[in-house]
């Protein structure tokens, strides 16, 4: 027995959605275990505070680096559930045109891309935002006390050298995921 279209498009459409959901519970665990191991080393490094070498080691390379792959895993999933989500409103609307004379059926994906009038998008931009700058802000701190903790033990040339090093890296992983990010809004 054949299906028809609009049963096609139907299962397609929970499949997207089911993807999306799937999406949005892995952000959540990857802010969820990225922010415990992030911190759980910054307590490490506290811990181990008197061995110089270690706890600068924790500071300067593992903090920023968990940051970083959380993030980065992060904003891929946000950039999964959002071409999702643009693929689910192209479907909507294909479903709706097809009941001219009717309240359209669907209508979620293209309400999260509209303006209101008093709020702007409904999407969550700021929050967004506050986990992109939590994480970046987390992996400078951290490379600043690593820096800091450096101080006396290695000349003042290798410690600008990591510092360049750091802030080289720290740019690089913001690029890219504002890039990821700007590509879905």
């Amino acid at each position: 027995m054949a299906l028809g279209w609009l049963e096609v498009v139907m299962d397609e459409y929970r499949s997207l959605r089911e993807e999306s959901l799937r999406s949005m519970q892995l952000q959540q665990a990857v802010l969820r275990y990225g922010l415990a191991a992030t911190g759980a080393l910054i307590a490490v490094a506290f811990g181990i505070w008197g061995v110089v070498l270690l706890a600068s080691v924790a500071l300067l390379l593992f903090v920023p680096a968990v940051s970083y792959l959380s993030l980065i895993i992060w904003i891929g999933e946000v950039a999964r559930m959002m071409r999702a989500g643009w693929y689910l409103k192209a479907l909507e609307e294909r479903v709706c045109q097809q009941f001219p004379d009717r309240p359209p059926p669907l209508g979620w994906e293209n309400y999260l891309r509209t303006v209101s009038g008093h709020a702007g998008t409904p999407q969550l931009f700021w929050n967004y935002a506050a986990i992109i700058g939590l994480f970046l802000l987390l992996s400078m701190l951290a490379a600043a006390m690593g820096v800091v903790r450096l101080a006396g033990a290695l000349p003042s040339a290798a410690l600008i050298g990591i510092s360049v090093l750091e802030f080289v890296v720290l740019v690089v992983v913001t690029l890219y995921v504002l890039s990821t990010g700007r590509r879905f809004r």
